[in-house]
Protein backbone atom coordinates (compact mmCIF):
# COMPACT_ATOMS: atom_id res chain seq x y z
CA UNK A 1 0.00 0.00 0.00
CA UNK A 2 1.42 3.45 -0.89
CA UNK A 3 2.63 5.59 1.98
CA UNK A 4 4.19 8.95 2.75
CA UNK A 5 6.95 9.41 5.31
CA UNK A 6 7.12 12.98 6.67
CA UNK A 7 10.40 14.35 8.02
CA UNK A 8 11.94 17.63 9.11
CA UNK A 9 15.72 18.06 9.22
CA UNK A 10 16.13 14.29 8.77
CA UNK A 11 13.84 13.42 11.69
CA UNK A 12 10.83 11.28 10.77
CA UNK A 13 7.66 12.92 12.07
CA UNK A 14 4.98 10.54 10.80
CA UNK A 15 4.33 7.68 8.40
CA UNK A 16 0.94 7.80 6.64
CA UNK A 17 -0.58 5.06 4.48
CA UNK A 18 -2.59 6.30 1.52
CA UNK A 19 -5.98 4.60 1.65
CA UNK A 20 -8.31 7.12 0.00
CA UNK A 21 -8.74 8.00 -3.68
CA UNK A 22 -8.32 11.68 -2.76
CA UNK A 23 -6.17 12.89 0.15
CA UNK A 24 -5.83 16.60 0.94
CA UNK A 25 -2.67 18.17 2.32
CA UNK A 26 -2.43 21.63 3.87
CA UNK A 27 -2.09 23.80 6.96
CA UNK A 28 -5.79 23.88 7.89
CA UNK A 29 -6.80 21.22 10.44
CA UNK A 30 -9.59 19.76 8.28
CA UNK A 31 -7.07 18.43 5.72
CA UNK A 32 -6.47 14.67 5.68
CA UNK A 33 -2.76 15.45 6.22
CA UNK A 34 -2.62 18.64 8.27
CA UNK A 35 0.84 20.27 8.28
CA UNK A 36 1.57 22.88 10.94
CA UNK A 37 3.92 25.15 8.96
CA UNK A 38 3.29 28.75 7.91
CA UNK A 39 5.05 28.07 4.56
CA UNK A 40 2.27 25.56 3.74
CA UNK A 41 -0.96 26.95 2.30
CA UNK A 42 -4.26 26.20 4.01
CA UNK A 43 -5.23 23.99 1.07
CA UNK A 44 -1.84 23.22 -0.42
CA UNK A 45 -2.10 20.04 -2.50
CA UNK A 46 -4.12 16.91 -3.14
CA UNK A 47 -2.96 13.34 -3.67
CA UNK A 48 -4.97 11.31 -6.19
CA UNK A 49 -4.93 7.50 -6.30
CA UNK A 50 -6.19 5.88 -9.48
CA UNK A 51 -5.55 2.15 -9.41
CA UNK A 52 -1.85 1.75 -8.57
CA UNK A 53 -0.97 5.23 -9.85
CA UNK A 54 -0.50 8.05 -7.33
CA UNK A 55 -0.37 11.71 -8.38
CA UNK A 56 0.32 14.92 -6.48
CA UNK A 57 -1.48 18.10 -7.56
CA UNK A 58 -0.55 21.54 -6.28
CA UNK A 59 -3.69 23.60 -5.57
CA UNK A 60 -2.14 26.97 -6.42
CA UNK A 61 -0.22 27.14 -3.16
CA UNK A 62 1.80 30.26 -2.37
CA UNK A 63 5.17 28.50 -1.95
CA UNK A 64 4.65 25.60 -4.35
CA UNK A 65 4.98 21.84 -4.25
CA UNK A 66 8.26 20.21 -5.26
CA UNK A 67 9.02 16.65 -6.36
CA UNK A 68 12.70 15.75 -6.33
CA UNK A 69 13.56 19.48 -5.98
CA UNK A 70 11.53 20.51 -9.07
CA UNK A 71 8.32 22.56 -8.86
CA UNK A 72 5.24 20.69 -10.07
CA UNK A 73 1.59 21.44 -10.75
CA UNK A 74 0.56 17.79 -11.16
CA UNK A 75 2.83 14.79 -11.39
CA UNK A 76 2.68 11.01 -11.11
CA UNK A 77 4.80 9.84 -8.19
CA UNK A 78 7.35 7.04 -8.44
CA UNK A 79 8.64 4.89 -5.61
CA UNK A 80 11.28 6.82 -3.67
CA UNK A 81 10.28 10.32 -4.86
CA UNK A 82 10.80 13.11 -2.34
CA UNK A 83 8.16 15.82 -2.07
CA UNK A 84 8.95 19.17 -0.46
CA UNK A 85 6.15 21.14 1.12
CA UNK A 86 7.27 24.02 3.33
CA UNK A 87 10.02 22.75 5.61
CA UNK A 88 8.80 19.14 5.31
CA UNK A 89 10.37 16.46 3.13
CA UNK A 90 7.91 13.71 2.32
CA UNK A 91 9.22 10.41 0.96
CA UNK A 92 6.77 8.51 -1.27
CA UNK A 93 6.93 4.73 -1.10
CA UNK A 94 4.76 2.73 -3.49
CA UNK A 95 4.77 -0.23 -1.09
CA UNK A 96 6.83 -1.37 1.85
CA UNK A 97 9.93 -3.36 0.88
CA UNK A 98 12.66 -5.03 2.86
CA UNK A 99 16.40 -4.38 2.30
CA UNK A 100 16.57 -6.91 -0.55
CA UNK A 101 13.81 -5.05 -2.41
CA UNK A 102 11.25 -7.82 -1.93
CA UNK A 103 7.74 -7.16 -0.69
CA UNK A 104 7.36 -7.77 3.03
CA UNK A 105 6.32 -11.10 4.49
CA UNK A 106 2.97 -11.28 6.28
CA UNK A 107 2.96 -9.60 9.69
CA UNK A 108 4.42 -11.62 12.55
CA UNK A 109 2.35 -12.41 15.64
CA UNK A 110 2.26 -9.59 18.18
CA UNK A 111 4.45 -11.48 20.66
CA UNK A 112 7.36 -11.74 18.18
CA UNK A 113 9.96 -8.95 18.46
CA UNK A 114 10.01 -6.72 15.40
CA UNK A 115 12.97 -5.03 13.78
CA UNK A 116 13.21 -1.98 11.56
CA UNK A 117 15.75 0.19 9.83
CA UNK A 118 15.74 3.96 10.07
CA UNK A 119 17.08 5.66 6.94
CA UNK A 120 18.31 9.26 7.21
CA UNK A 121 16.78 11.32 4.37
CA UNK A 122 18.67 14.61 4.64
CA UNK A 123 21.49 16.40 6.45
CA UNK A 124 25.10 15.34 7.02
CA UNK A 125 24.16 11.71 7.60
CA UNK A 126 21.87 11.43 4.54
CA UNK A 127 21.74 7.87 3.27
CA UNK A 128 22.83 6.32 6.57
CA UNK A 129 20.84 3.35 7.88
CA UNK A 130 20.39 2.56 11.56
CA UNK A 131 19.03 -0.88 12.54
CA UNK A 132 16.50 -0.80 15.38
CA UNK A 133 14.85 -3.56 17.34
CA UNK A 134 11.51 -3.07 19.07
CA UNK A 135 10.81 -5.34 22.03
Amino acid sequence: MPRMIFSIDGNVIKDVQLTQKRTTLGRRPYNDMAIDDLAVSGEHAVIHMVGREVQIEDLGSTNGTYVNAKPVKRQTLRDGDTLEVGQYKIRFLQEAKDQSGASPAPAAPASTPMSAIIRVLSGRAAGARCPCRKW
